[in-house]
């Protein structure tokens, strides 16, 4: 027996039918609508004991609980068959001390066996019974480029003190259009060569261009885009009518940036 963890990116062709337990959570939610429908939901009936509340998920009320104790918690997982010959794309780990150990998948439009398409989550437990071929793909071969839209405050410059989204205060919002790359964007953020360009509006009037608008210096975004390969992402970047100036300067950053990163790798 050979161990195989597969990297971020893998593709995976199952050799046989695998069947998981597919568990009622955030992660889970659009696949499990789209393959099963509207779960069944528990009903949460909190308790009350001489130490205080304390709850689980019942099939009826405990003897303490009144109507405005309960709620609706999760499901029971739901036995799941993903058919031989689907292909699924490896996603991310999620690792942590005192829970389950669980991968995210991805099954993709154009799947040859037609199951529904999108992301969720198995435990390692499941996963392990799969048996597959497997092939890694790297995801952004020539690094991840990526345009955005945000609109926000500076509440740093105008010292807002409401801490409310919108803001109350009456500042000027700005309008930021972002256009950036990644190399090895699945690498630790002090391992990444990036470059990116920002053009930031806002009612009163500030007009201006500048180097940065990494994806976690943004406070909000209202449009974010992916994209594997530069010509794509300018040409959708000019249908959101980022100016051709902010493009040329964005090009500009990038081109040594690109080079240094395909040295380093030779």
């Amino acid at each position: 027996m050979k161990l195989f963890i597969p990297k971020i990116g893998t593709r995976l062709v199952l050799k046989s039918d695998w069947k998981f337990k597919l568990h009622d959570e955030r992660r889970n939610e659009n696949f499990w609508h789209s393959l099963h429908g509207e779960p069944a939901k528990k009903i949460y009936y909190y308790g009350y004991s001489y130490y205080g509340y304390s709850g689980g998920y019942h099939t009826s009320p405990t003897p303490t609980a009144t109507a405005k104790d309960q709620g609706k918690g999760p499901a029971d997982p739901i036995d799941t068959v993903v058919p031989k010959g689907t292909v699924l794309f490896v996603e991310s780990f999620h690792i942590q001390k005192g829970h389950i150990p669980s991968i995210a998948l991805r099954i993709k439009k154009g799947n040859p066996t037609k199951i529904s398409t999108g992301k969720f989550t198995a435990d390692i437990e499941d996963i392990n019974q799969m048996e597959v071929d497997s092939e890694f793909v790297e995801k952004y071969p020539h690094g991840c480029f990526t345009i955005r839209v945000g609109t926000g405050v500076d509440r740093e410059a105008y010292k807002c003190k409401c801490h409310q989204w919108p803001c109350a205060c009456g500042f000027p919002p700005y309008t930021d259009h972002t256009i950036s790359w990644e190399a090895d964007p699945d690498a630790s953020r002090h391992n990444r060569r990036r470059a990116g360009v920002v053009h930031r509006t806002d009612t009163a009037g500030l007009d201006e261009t500048k180097p940065g608008g990494f994806s976690y210096y943004s406070r909000q975004s209202d449009y974010t885009k992916h994209f594997d390969n530069i010509q794509e992402c300018l040409l959708w970047a000019g249908k959101k009518c980022f100016t051709k100036s902010h493009i040329d300067a964005f090009v500009k950053a990038y081109e040594p940036e690109r080079l240094a990163w395909e040295q380093s790798k030779a």
